[in-house]
């Protein structure tokens, strides 16, 4: 493709968005900045003072306009991997824009992802449990930023979705059985996809963490509550699709943790966040 064509991809939601406690190992940490795939490094672009944002070749480090958790084994670093060895091996792609904005626990409902947080606009930033921002405002403001720079520079630019992986804080009590539970999914996956710029499809992860509910003698009606939401939702938003986590190939109902999860059966491991890239790259590119 020339190069007046371009990709963007987006990753939010919570820890597993970017993660969690999935350190690299020294040799797979992307260190040199790559040439074909961007990120928005959060020492220029993580601010409300900014007017352009600014994009740099994608590394291990600082990708995440949430929260700072570097070089972990996430699908934004498999997808950037992936991406370039593909034009490496000589495929004609565009290069690919990563956007990713994600902090561990935040819920829709009750967290920093709801529209109604209590402090508007708040933008500490930080490690888990320091940082402190309004996310679906700090999104409103960012993303036509950021479809502004990639409008202005390229002729095509193809959104190949938004990944949100999150909603397991929003699956106890006080989240999902508030009356305003699905008033609050709807608003901000419209508000999210429509501040893209673009005719972005919308990938919702199923919560499959039930076995961490139960070894907590919790109920697990909140998983299927967000779960169901997904499906109402996939219904009236256009190009919604769900991904089930089970249909990875890694996943084993026989084990404790699925085959898919850390031991503490909620947070996803390597193999199951490079299944979300691949799965991925071959529903948004059809190969």
């Amino acid at each position: 493709m020339a190069q007046k064509e371009a990709a963007v991809v987006y990753i939010m939601g919570q820890s597993n968005a970017h993660a969690h406690c999935q350190v690299m190992a020294e040799e797979d940490i992307i260190k040199e900045p790559m040439k074909n795939v961007w990120k928005l490094d959060t020492k220029d672009n993580q601010s409300y003072d900014v007017k352009n944002v600014k994009w740099s070749g994608f590394t291990s480090y600082d990708y995440n306009l949430g929260e700072t958790q570097n070089c972990t084994y996430s699908m934004a670093s498999f997808l950037a991997k992936k991406w370039q060895k593909r034009i490496d091996d000589g495929e004609a792609l565009p290069d690919l824009h990563i956007v990713q904005i994600s902090i561990g626990g935040q819920m829709i409902v009750g967290g920093m992802w709801e529209p109604n947080y209590s402090r508007a606009y708040a933008m500490r930033p930080g490690t888990w449990e320091v940082c402190e921002i309004a996310l679906y405002e700090w999104s409103m403001f960012i993303l036509p930023l950021i479809a502004k720079d990639l409008k202005e520079r390229f002729d095509i630019v193809h959104s190949l979705g938004l990944n949100w992986i999150g909603g397991e804080g929003d699956t106890y009590p006080g989240s999902y059985d508030r009356k305003d539970f699905k008033e609050l999914y709807e608003k901000v996956f419209r508000g999210l996809i429509e501040a893209t710029g673009f005719d972005t499809p919308l990938y919702l992860y199923d919560i499959v963490r039930k076995k961490h509910m139960e070894q907590k003698n919790m109920s697990t009606e909140g998983i299927d509550a967000v779960n169901a939401e997904y499906r109402e939702l996939q219904k009236i938003i256009p190009n919604c699709h769900i991904v089930n986590p089970h249909d990875a190939p890694n996943y084993d109902p026989s084990r404790l943790d699925d085959g898919l999860f850390m031991g503490d059966l909620s947070h996803y491991i390597k193999t199951t966040q490079e299944w979300f890239a691949d799965n991925f790259l071959k529903l948004a590119l059809k190969k």
